[in-house]
């Protein structure tokens, strides 16, 4: 218990610090392409709290989609399946390895999946834990950058299999491997 205090008050000790601090939001452009040729709609996105001092990152990333159609039951295909929805929302300290606040980190993480609708109209809670590596770079030199990474969760509590559209599979299973892309801008 006290460790976890520890933790939580160094953690809002580098929010509120009075260092030289850079912010920015990104978005994923892949997930909305995918809203606008799919029948579904996806958002994700993100804000970014960097601290050069210690070269890390605050990353909450946050997700949001909701995918409907027909799904396969007893080898008959059903239509009209009611909606299946997820919102996710991580967060995770990043370190990186160059000794500024640009180019490949170290990230952990937690987040907090809700997942709701399908075909049975279930609806479940998920917590996990996940690490990853991802790169940040600048685009031509300007506040405009990339981030890409590669995150492993696994889920310890909630509903596995809740879903039948193949939509959002990977937060329906207790372990997911995802592949994140994002531009954003620093300010």
């Amino acid at each position: 218990m006290f460790r976890c205090s520890l933790i939580f008050m160094m953690f809002v000790s580098l929010l509120f610090s009075q260092e030289e601090k850079k912010y920015s939001f990104e978005l994923n452009p892949i997930t909305l392409v995918g809203s606008i040729t799919e029948k579904n709609n996806r958002l994700s996105m993100g804000y970014n709290y960097f601290i050069p001092s210690i070269n890390s990152m605050i990353h909450i990333p946050i997700f949001y989609g909701n995918t409907s159609g027909s799904a396969p039951f007893n080898g008959n295909l059903i239509s009209n399946v009611s909606d299946e929805k997820v919102f996710t929302i991580d967060l995770a300290y990043c370190y990186f390895l160059n000794k500024k606040d640009t180019g490949m980190y170290l990230q952990g993480s937690t987040r907090i999946a809700k997942l709701w609708g399908g075909f049975m109209d279930k609806s479940t809670t998920k917590l996990g834990i996940g690490f990853g590596i991802g790169d940040m770079g600048s685009i031509f030199n300007s506040n405009f950058y990339y981030n890409m990474s590669i995150v492993g969760t696994r889920y310890f509590t909630g509903e596995n299999g809740i879903f039948y559209n193949s939509g959002f599979a990977s937060d329906d299973n207790p372990s997911i491997l995802e592949f994140n892309f994002s531009i954003g801008y620093r300010f």
